[in-house]
């Protein structure tokens, strides 16, 4: 039993395993105990005091608590994808490759050069908020997705994405006409059309990717309406009166972009 009233031994025990425990040389251990999840206070606007001694994650944002008490998104970061530059018109895609990633996690484990100083640039977030910035765009979302940027990673990199930073919620990370904001909306409808398909649209699970790629339709294409599927790749919401993509009308679309 993780909790019992008649129990006074019980405030120390972390039944639930939100903390965390790194391995290794510059390894550490960090419970999230019962008593840790009592007197949490919350440090955000809609956020409340007191965290569930329960469950692993609390607001369901897909971090544990002790990952947002602490600040430590060690094991929810994608450190081998990064971006050499900021987002915005020309922008490379993102270059993901292990090695790269190796060397980042032993930098944000140990500091840069073996300092010490692990863990980069992270704060703590509120494990009872799942927006803690209130961007509209999970603090869970923002870790998994967001991406260093440089060439080598040194611990002081600026991300992609911040759960702490409500304006960035209206940047474009990857320079593909979709704010992060946009991008985070279109993954849900995303994941619902692959469970349940579009219906409104005439589509099936699986036909939608990144937006824009919906089949199941009788529509000819032309010029015309080539130029308002593009104009539909800087778009945030879809349109009910757009139905009707073909599998020929992907081909209005960019390869850069399906």
């Amino acid at each position: 039993m993780a909790l019992d009233p008649t129990n006074p031994f019980d405030a120390p025990r972390d039944e639930d395993t939100d903390g965390f425990d790194v391995d290794g040389p510059f390894g550490f251990e960090a419970p999230w105990t019962n008593l840790d999840e009592f007197r949490y206070v919350s440090i955000s606007e809609n956020g409340s005091n007191g965290t569930d001694p329960r469950l692993v994650d609390s607001d369901g944002d897909g971090l544990s608590d002790g990952e947002e008490y602490w600040g430590w998104f060690y094991d929810s970061t994608v450190f081998q994808c990064h971006y050499l530059s900021t987002g915005g018109p020309g922008t490379p895609q993102q270059i993901c490759d292990e090695s790269d990633g190796i060397l980042a996690r032993q930098v944000h484990l140990a500091g840069w050069l073996n300092s010490g100083s692990g863990g980069g640039t992270d704060v703590p977030t509120d494990p009872t908020n799942p927006d803690t910035d209130g961007d509209g765009m999970p603090d869970g979302w923002e870790i998994k997705n967001r991406r260093w940027i440089g060439v080598d990673y040194t611990g002081g990199n600026l991300w992609t994405l911040d759960p702490l930073d409500p304006s960035d919620a209206n940047e474009d990370a990857d320079g593909d006409g979709l704010t992060n904001a946009c991008e985070y909306r279109w993954s849900v409808l995303l994941e619902t059309v692959r469970e349940n398909g579009l219906t409104t649209h005439g589509s099936r699970p699986k036909a939608l990717h990144h937006g824009l790629r919906l089949i199941q339709t009788s529509l000819t294409p032309t010029a015309t309406l080539c130029q308002m599927v593009g104009k539909l790749s800087h778009a945030c919401s879809w349109n009910l009166n757009n139905r009707g993509l073909t599998l020929e009308w992907i081909r209005c679309i960019p390869k850069s972009r399906r």
